[in-house]
């Protein structure tokens, strides 16, 4: 999984979807080879280190800046692989991180496809994180075709991927997408539902595969 480039990884997800616990995976995949060397920039430990709470409007400005700057020096420093361990689930979040100026490094995100109620489910009685979850999955803005999605979160893994199962419609099914992935999008047809199937192992079954997942992750029914 080694690039010559260096490489960002965006874990993407809502809170409680197990980001963390497979930032840990990542890091003992990649330390097998010891020529990689994976660090780790988590905004939460830069809060408790400047204010020692959770979230505090003002502040985020100052928390991000910092995350960024840490991103430079930790490659800067030689790492190979830095991972942000974070929601990113805004595409201007996910542009954030993409390289400037003399930045040398490509970004993959890393997508978790822990669901909504799964979420939800994890925070048990923690009002205050379930709200956030809540806000989090109704402004989640999916990964689009220009963002890479790398072999870092759990939906590229094959399980994960058979989620139409044997069974799937055939074309003329549905009249308003009219069989087409693009009029699917935009008549808001659930995917799964939908007539069209693309071509085995193309771009466009992954994108769609990718979109259930996502529709997954927001708590909308597939």
């Amino acid at each position: 999984m080694l690039d010559e480039k260096p490489t960002l990884i965006l874990m993407m997800g809502l809170p409680r979807s197990g980001k963390t616990t497979k930032v840990a995976e990542i890091i003992a995949g990649l330390i097998v080879d010891q020529a990689q060397r994976p660090a780790i920039v988590n905004p939460d430990s830069i809060r408790l280190a400047l204010h020692g709470q959770d979230y505090v409007v003002r502040a985020e400005p100052f928390v991000w800046a910092c995350a960024k700057v840490m991103v430079r020096a930790l490659f800067l420093a030689g790492h190979t692989h830095v991972i942000i361990d974070a929601t990113n689930t805004s595409r201007k979040r996910r542009d954030f991180w993409q390289p400037e100026g003399d930045d040398d490094w490509q970004v993959h995100v890393g997508l978790m496809h822990a669901s909504y109620e799964v979420c939800l489910d994890r925070a048990g009685d923690d009002e205050a994180m379930r709200k956030v979850i809540k806000r989090m999955a109704e402004g989640w803005e999916c990964v689009a075709d220009d963002e890479e999605v790398g072999p870092w979160g759990d939906i590229t893994s094959p399980d994960w991927l058979q989620l139409w199962g044997p069974e799937v419609p055939t074309p003329g099914h549905c009249k308003r997408c009219r069989g087409t992935y693009a009029a699917m999008e935009a008549e808001g047809c659930v995917p799964g539902d939908c007539c069209y199937r693309p071509p085995d192992g193309s771009d466009e079954q992954r994108r769609l595969r990718r979109r259930i997942a996502e529709m997954a992750i927001r708590g909308i029914s597939a």
